[in-house]
C-alpha cells in the first residue's frame, strides 16, 4: 500500500508513520496540512510542495509521490510539480459511473474532485508532462459512504468489485483510494476485495504506487526496430510481456486464450514478425505518441501495404482513446503488441490511503488550514490591488547561439518571448555560419568568440576562453535566465554567476564538460531520463525542428541561384562532423562512397553544404574529380536550409538538424552518421522518417534515387513543441504564477 501523509502528521505521530513504513508500506506526502490547492496562489502551492517534501525526507521516509488534498488541483499545481522535488503524483480521478444511479450533489463533486468519465479517458499513469500522475478510480470510500450511503460492507465490496471486473477485462489500473479515518468501517471490504484480486485469473499486478511509477517509466523507454529480413526487435524490460493478435501461442493455456481474448501472449524472442500498424501523414502526431504508449509497433505510411492495419485519423484527440483502441482490436490481421503490465498480468492494482488526522488535536488543525486559503488569498489580492499602480520589470532572457541550427530554431522562440513583454539579448559565436545566417534572419546579437578545431586541448581552451570572453555582455545585459541549445561556454559562464540555466538538447550522447550542468534540460518526450544528471529535465513532444518547420514557406527561386533546374535530380549532402566529439572517421567513408554511387545517375545534381570553410576546402583537395563537371555543387553563401532540403529529391547527412528537418518536411532521408544513434533518430526511424545507413552495401541497396513531386505545400499545422516549450520558460521565469504576457 502507499500512505499520503501531512507534514503536520508526521510532526506528531512520526513513530507511527515509521512503524507503516517497517511494515513495507510506501509514504508519499500530503501537503503540509490539508488545505485546498485550487484556493491557494502559486508561490503557495510551490512552497507547500517544497517544504513537505523536506520535512518528510528529514523525518527519515523516502518520498517520491505527492498528492493534493482533496484531490483537487490547478494548472498552477501542475507547473509547481514539475519544477518540484517528487517524480509522480496522484490527482487524476476518473469516476466509473456504470451502473450507478445519479444523485444529488455529483455537480459539487465534481467541482472538487475535477474527475475524468471512465469512457473518455484510460485509467493509466499519464506521462505527458516531467511529473508522472497515477490516476484514482472513483467511487472511493467517500463516494460510496456519503453520497451513495452504500454503508455495508457486501454493498461495497459489490461496487468495487463491478470496477474491478471492468477495469480488469480492459487490461487498466484499478487504484482503490480510502480514508483512514473511516478505516474501521469499509476494511473488511477492503479485505473481500484484496482478496478477490489475489485470486483473479488471468493474474492481476498487485503494486505500491512507487513500484508502478518506476514499471511505467521503464517500459515508456521502450522501442522496436526493423530488421532487413521483415523480422522486428523489441528493446523493453526483461519482465515485459509480448503479445500478438490473432496468432496463439503453443505454450498458453485455454484460460490464457479467454484472458487475452484475441491477443496471445508470445515467449520472448531475438525477433518477432513485423505486424505493424500504418498510419497516414494526415494524422496529428499525438495519434503514433499514443499508439508508441499503447504498445503498437506504428509507423507513418502513405498506404495499408505492409501493414496489418492502416489508421486515417487527421482529428486524432485524446478523449477518443478507447474508440481507437476498439477499431484496432477489431482488425482481423495479426498485430505485435508490448503489453502494458510486467510478467503476463493482464490488468494493474494498488490501493492508497491519506493520513492528514489521528486524533482530535489533527482534525481542528486541518479544519483551521482549510480556511487559511481564503484569507491568505485575499491579503495577497490587496497586495497587488495597492502595487497595481508600479510597473512590472521585464524579465531579461539571454540565448546564445553557438551553432547553425541553433538560428532558425530559436527565431520563433524569441518572437514569443518578445510578443510575452519579455526583453531578450542575444550572443553569437563566429562559427559554422552563425552570424550570417543570424543577419539572414536580422536578429540583433553580439558577435562573441569563435571555433578552435577538433584539437582536445584547443577545444578546452576555447570553452573556458569564450566564457570569459562573454562575461562583459552578461554583466552588462544582467539577465534572468541564460538559454541555448548546447552553448557550453554559456552554460560555465552562467553557473559561475548563479544566472539560471536551461539546456535545450535532443541528443543524449552528447558529453558535457565539468561545471557545465544545467537548472533545467528541456528535451523530445522520446529520450529516456536515465542517464541526465544534474539537472530537472522537462520534456516536449515531438523533435525540435518540430518548433519551427510549420512556419517555413518554400521560395522555388533557390533553384535558378543554385543553377538547378526542374529536371534535375536534386541531392544535398551534409558532410558528418569531422570536428565533433562523437566522430566516427566510417562517416566519411560511406559520404565518398555516397557521392561516388550518385555521380552514376545521369541526372543527378548534388548540393554539397560543407559545415565550414576548412572542410569545404579538404573534400575539394581529395576529391577533386566530384567538382570537375559541375555536377557537385557547393553554394557560395549561406542558404535557407529548409528551403534546400524541400527542393531536394532526397537528402543524406551525416548526422544532426538537417535529417531531422527533412523528416519533419517528410523529404526522403538517409543518414550516415555513424556515432551513437540517439532516441530521437530512432524514433524517427521506427515511423519511417528516417533511414540509417551502416555500410557501403547499403548504400547501393537502400538508398532511393528518384524525383518526387514538389507541387504541394509543406505541413503548416502548428505543433504542440514550441507551445509546450513555452509554457516551460513560463513557468521557469515566473514560478510565482504571472503569466508571460502581462506586462
Amino acid at each position: 500500500m502507499t500512505f499520503f501523509v501531512t507534514a503536520g502528521t508526521i510532526r506528531r505521530h512520526r513513530h507511527r508513520i515509521e512503524r507503516l513504513r517497517r511494515l513495507g508500506h510506501d509514504i508519499g506526502s500530503h501537503g503540509l496540512y490539508h488545505s485546498r490547492f485550487d484556493l491557494l496562489p502559486p508561490e503557495h502551492q510551490a512552497y507547500i510542495l517544497g517544504e513537505s517534501h523536506r520535512i518528510l525526507t528529514n523525518a527519515g521516509f523516502e518520498v517520491h509521490g505527492f498528492r493534493s488534498p482533496y484531490l483537487n488541483y490547478n494548472e498552477s499545481t501542475r507547473n509547481a510539480l514539475d519544477l518540484g522535488p517528487f517524480i509522480w503524483t496522484s490527482g487524476e480521478v476518473i469516476f466509473w459511473n456504470k451502473g450507478l444511479r445519479q444523485i444529488a450533489g455529483m455537480d459539487r463533486l465534481e467541482a472538487l474532485y475535477s474527475y475524468h468519465l471512465w469512457d473518455l479517458m484510460l485509467s493509466l499513469p499519464d506521462l505527458s508532462r516531467r511529473v508522472m500522475d497515477i490516476p484514482v478510480s472513483a467511487p472511493d470510500d467517500e463516494i460510496l459512504y456519503e453520497r451513495y450511503r452504500v454503508r455495508d460492507a457486501n454493498g461495497l465490496y459489490g461496487q468495487w468489485i463491478r470496477v474491478f471486473e471492468e477495469i480488469h477485462s480492459a487490461g487498466e489500473m484499478f487504484h482503490l483510494m480510502f480514508h483512514t479515518e473511516r478505516f474501521s468501517r469499509v476494511h473488511k471490504a477492503i479485505g473481500d476485495v484484496l482478496d478477490y484480486v489475489r485470486r483473479a485469473r488471468p493474474p492481476v499486478w498487485h503494486a505500491t504506487l512507487n513500484e508502478l511509477a518506476d514499471w511505467w517509466k521503464r517500459r515508456s523507454e521502450w522501442s522496436w526496430h526493423r530488421l532487413d529480413n521483415g523480422q522486428v526487435t523489441i528493446d523493453a524490460p526483461a519482465e515485459a510481456t509480448v503479445l500478438v493478435k490473432g496468432r496463439a501461442s503453443e505454450s498458453e493455456s485455454p484460460e490464457s486464450n479467454r484472458f487475452y481474448k484475441d491477443y496471445h501472449p508470445q515467449p520472448r524472442a531475438e525477433t518477432y514478425p513485423a505486424f505493424t500498424i500504418g498510419v497516414s501523414p494526415t494524422c496529428p502526431p499525438s495519434l503514433r505518441e499514443f499508439l508508441h504508449g499503447e504498445g503498437f509497433l506504428a509507423e507513418q505510411a502513405a498506404s495499408a501495404q505492409g501493414h496489418s492495419l492502416f489508421l486515417s485519423c487527421p482529428d486524432f484527440k485524446l478523449n477518443e482513446a478507447r474508440k481507437l483502441l476498439d477499431e484496432v482490436d477489431a482488425c482481423t490481421k495479426p498485430i505485435l503488441r508490448l503489453w502494458r503490465w510486467p510478467n503476463g498480468c493482464r490488468s494493474a492494482f494498488c490501493i492508497s490511503a491519506d493520513i492528514c488526522a489521528i486524533d482530535l488535536r489533527d482534525f481542528i488543525e486541518r479544519t483551521q488550514h482549510f480556511r487559511t486559503p481564503y484569507h491568505y488569498r485575499k491579503a495577497k489580492s490587496e497586495k497587488r490591488i495597492a502595487n497595481s499602480e508600479q510597473p512590472i520589470a521585464k524579465k531579461t532572457v539571454w540565448i546564445d547561439l553557438d551553432n547553425t541550427p541553433h538560428v532558425p530554431f530559436f527565431v520563433p522562440i524569441i518572437r514569443e518571448l518578445e510578443k510575452r513583454g519579455c526583453r531578450v539579448v542575444i550572443s553569437a559565436r563566429d562559427a559554422f555560419q552563425v552570424c550570417e545566417l543570424a543577419s539572414q534572419c536580422r536578429l540583433p546579437y553580439a558577435k562573441i568568440g569563435h571555433h578552435y578545431g577538433k584539437n582536445l586541448f584547443l577545444k578546452v581552451y576555447g570553452w573556458a576562453w569564450r566564457a570569459a570572453q562573454l562575461a562583459p555582455f552578461a554583466l552588462r545585459e544582467k539577465p534572468d535566465l541564460a538559454l541555448s541549445h548546447g552553448a557550453r561556454s554559456q552554460l560555465l559562464l552562467a553557473n559561475i554567476l548563479r544566472i539560471p540555466t536551461v539546456l535545450l538538447s535532443d541528443y543524449e550522447h552528447s558529453s558535457s564538460p565539468p561545471f557545465c550542468r544545467p537548472k533545467y534540460e528541456l528535451i523530445p518526450s522520446v529520450i529516456p531520463t536515465n542517464g541526465l544528471v544534474g539537472a530537472r529535465v522537462l520534456k516536449y513532444s515531438g523533435i525540435k525542428e518540430d518548433v519551427y518547420v510549420p512556419s517555413f514557406v518554400p521560395d522555388p527561386a533557390i533553384l535558378s541561384e543554385l543553377g538547378l533546374s526542374e529536371h534535375d535530380l536534386v541531392i544535398t549532402v551534409r558532410p558528418p562532423a569531422t570536428e565533433a566529439h562523437y566522430h566516427n572517421p566510417e562517416s566519411e567513408l560511406l559520404l565518398s562512397e555516397l557521392i561516388n554511387w550518385a555521380l552514376t545517375k545521369s541526372d543527378a545534381k548534388i548540393v554539397l553544404l560543407p559545415r565550414n570553410e576548412r572542410q569545404g576546402f579538404q573534400l575539394k583537395e581529395h576529391n577533386s574529380a566530384w567538382f570537375a563537371n559541375g555536377r557537385v555543387i557547393v553554394p557560395k553563401h549561406v542558404l535557407n536550409g529548409l528551403n534546400l532540403v524541400w527542393y531536394s529529391d532526397l537528402v543524406v547527412s551525416g548526422g544532426g538538424t538537417m535529417n531531422r528537418e527533412a523528416a519533419s518536411l517528410g523529404v526522403p532521408v538517409y543518414s550516415i552518421f555513424r556515432g551513437p544513434i540517439g532516441a530521437v533518430d530512432r524514433y524517427l526511424q521506427a515511423e519511417g522518417r528516417l533511414d540509417l545507413i551502416s555500410s557501403v552495401e547499403e548504400i547501393r541497396n537502400k538508398v532511393q534515387f528518384r524525383r518526387r513531386s514538389k507541387g504541394s505545400m509543406p505541413d503548416s499545422r502548428s505543433r504542440q513543441a514550441l507551445q509546450q516549450i513555452m509554457d516551460h520558460l513560463e513557468t521557469i521565469l515566473f514560478p510565482e504564477g504571472r503569466c508571460l504576457g502581462q506586462r
